[in-house]
């Protein structure tokens, strides 16, 4: 993973080599978990990036394929989790049952039964009702359908629990490598006096990424500090650096 102390500290450099003043944990934290955010989005376009190389013939084989490579980077973030009566919702009636998303839910992959049989999943509510009104593509347990929007609703109410896969949303991780779902990036300091602190490595919470992205979550966290600090040299260093990248 990525130390927040090692992106803290390569941070706080530049931007001082700028001469653009010291950047507070504070706003260096607020920062961080935005950078964190972005950089898990980028990973999904790379994956169509990565596919548009392959039909190209261009992406290397093996190891060094690039699409192989960002997976490995998504799978860091896949879970499977079982949504049972905890999950369902009050709002259920006699077709179809009602789970909550899970809090770090990024985007699903598949559901499916505890029978092992897929899902269907459905955007369009017009689709579904036309559905439910059918008498050949009517949902079953065999093959149930389900709808999503602010919850996951699934059709016939026959079918709980269900086995729902996603990638979750990045959060921290202790200096010992362990996953802390409840915090984000931090870096913790303690004062020890005026204008005096060090850092507090057991408050501290590293970055839920791989270690090879370190240096694209300096660019980008300069380059959000160079928008807040209204300085566009700050800015198209981490953008210039980047790009390199």
């Amino acid at each position: 993973m990525v130390s927040v102390i090692d992106v803290y500290n390569t941070v706080r450099d530049i931007a001082n080599k700028e001469q653009k003043g010291f950047i507070t944990p504070e706003v260096f934290n607020t920062l961080a978990s935005v950078a964190q955010l972005n950089l898990y989005s980028e990973l999904f376009k790379e994956v169509i990036n990565g596919q548009r190389l392959r039909r190209q013939s261009f992406d290397h084989g093996r190891d060094l394929s690039y699409l192989k490579q960002v997976k490995e980077d998504l799978a860091l973030y896949m879970v499977e989790v079982e949504l049972d009566d905890t999950y369902v919702d009050e709002i259920a009636d006699e077709e179809f049952v009602s789970f909550r998303k899970p809090t770090n839910l990024g985007k699903i992959i598949a559901l499916r039964t505890t029978d092992n049989n897929s899902v269907e999943i459905e955007y369009d509510s017009e689709k579904v009702s036309r559905l439910l009104r059918s008498l050949l593509s009517r949902p079953t347990s065999e093959h149930p359908v389900a709808i999503l929007g602010n919850d996951i609703r699934v059709y016939p109410d026959s079918v709980c629990p269900v086995l729902l896969r996603y990638y979750r949303i990045p959060a921290a991780r202790t200096m010992d490598g362990e996953l802390d779902l409840d915090s984000l990036p931090t870096y913790s300091v303690t004062e020890l006096g005026e204008d005096f602190m060090v850092v507090n490595p057991s408050e501290s919470r590293d970055f839920d990424l791989p270690g090879h992205y370190k240096g694209e979550l300096v660019n980008e966290i300069l380059k959000m500090v160079g928008v807040r600090l209204r300085d566009p040299n700050l800015y198209s260093f981490g953008s210039t650096e980047d790009a390199a990248e």
